[in-house]
C-alpha cells in the first residue's frame, strides 16, 4: 500500500510539472503576441522585460488559480514520502503539489535528521471493542438530542488514535510532515521538530456494523447486461 502511493506521487508529480510548464509557456507566448501599439510588436525580437513579465504574469494566474502552490518566503513544514530510513534519519520525497514548481531552489529531496527530542507520531487504530463502545454512546448522546430538538457538538469517535513512535516504526513509503524550527526552504538536509506520520503504514479496515444489523448473506445480483452496440455505416 505505501509503494503504490508513492508511486501515485510520483505520477501526480510529473503530471504537475509538464501542466505548469505548458500553461507558464502559453502564458508567456499569449503575452509576447498580446496586441500592442503601433511600433511595437513580433517584428522585432522581444525584450527581457517582455519575457519576465509574461513570466510573472503566468505565474500569478497559476498561483492565483491555484494550479500551483503560492511560493513560501519561508517554510518550516514539508511533507512527503519516505524513500529510504537509516539508524537516526531518513530520505524522503517532497510532495510536488506542496511546492511551487516554478520558484528554483527549493530541493525536492530532503534528508531528515532525528534527534532524540524530535517527536515521532502516528495515527494509529482503535482496539475495534473501543471504537464499537465510543460509537454506541455517540449515537445515544445524538439520539437525545435530536428528540431534544438540538444539534449535538461533541464530533463523531475517530478509528484513530495518535500514537508515540520510534525510527523503528518508520518504513519505506510512508507519508509523513516534518516540522522544522527555521527555514529549510532551501535545505537538503535538517533536523526535525516532529514527524507525522499518515495511514500508510497501518492497515485500514471498515469500522465496525452498526449494533442489530443483519449480516448480509448470499450473492449479489448478476449485472444487467448492456445492449449491443449499433451497428457502424
Amino acid at each position: 500500500m505505501a509503494t503504490t502511493s508513492a508511486n501515485m506521487g510520483k505520477g501526480t508529480g510529473k503530471g504537475i510539472a509538464m501542466l505548469v510548464a505548458g500553461l507558464v509557456v502559453g502564458g508567456i507566448v499569449g503575452y509576447a503576441a498580446a496586441p500592442r501599439p503601433s511600433g511595437v510588436g513580433l517584428q522585432s525580437p522581444p525584450s527581457k522585460g517582455t519575457y519576465e513579465d509574461g513570466y510573472k504574469a503566468a505565474k500569478k494566474e497559476l498561483e492565483d488559480l491555484r494550479v500551483i502552490a503560492p511560493e513560501q518566503e519561508t517554510m518550516t513544514e514539508v511533507v512527503g514520502n519516505i524513500t529510504e530510513v537509516k539508524d537516526a534519519s531518513f530520505t524522503m520525497s517532497v510532495d510536488a503539489s506542496t511546492v511551487n514548481p516554478l520558484v528554483q531552489g527549493v530541493p525536492m529531496r530532503r534528508e531528515v535528521v532525528l534527534t532524540k527530542d524530535t517527536k515521532i507520531t502516528g495515527m494509529v487504530k482503535k482496539d475495534p471493542a473501543v471504537y464499537a463502545k465510543e460509537a454506541k454512546d455517540y449515537d445515544k448522546k445524538f439520539a437525545a438530542a435530536a428528540a431534544a430538538g438540538e444539534a449535538l457538538k461533541d464530533p463523531p469517535p475517530s478509528q484513530f488514535v495518535e500514537k508515540t513512535l520510534t525510527i523503528k516504526d518508520l518504513v519505506q513509503g510512508d507519508h509523513v510532515t516534518v516540522t522544522a524550527a527555521s527555514n529549510v526552504k532551501t535545505a537538503e538536509k535538517f533536523e526535525a521538530v516532529s514527524v507525522a506520520v499518515g495511514y500508510s503504514s497501518f492497515q485500514v479496515s471498515a469500522p465496525p456494523p452498526p449494533e442489530g444489523a443483519k449480516p448480509v448473506s448470499g450473492t449479489p445480483p448478476p449485472a444487467i447486461p448492456l445492449p449491443p452496440p449499433e451497428p457502424t455505416r
